[in-house]
């Protein structure tokens, strides 16, 4: 059954932790065959939660990481950068 998965950067991650994400979602797919989208999406953090004063992450490091996950993904996999 095809799905979409992806991460959320932002939340105090390292780019390796990204990258490891996203090689482990990649492991998946290659076993399972049902990734079909990837979605890379930034943390904002809400008034009155426990990240309220965490920065959003700048857009370098949202691009870096879509570019990495296209990296890891090759030309099949869907990458869309999503921001709310």
């Amino acid at each position: 059954m095809p799905f979409t998965s992806g991460i959320l950067i932002g939340i105090g991650e390292t780019r390796r932790e990204r990258i490891e994400a996203l090689l482990a979602l990649r492991d998946l797919h290659e076993r399972h065959g049902h990734i079909q989208e990837i979605i890379v999406q930034n943390f904002r953090a809400k008034p009155g939660t426990r990240m309220t004063g965490a920065p959003d992450p700048n857009e370098a490091e949202h691009l870096w990481t879509i570019a990495i996950a296209r990296l890891v993904f090759g030309p099949a996999m869907n990458s869309r950068r999503r921001q709310i």
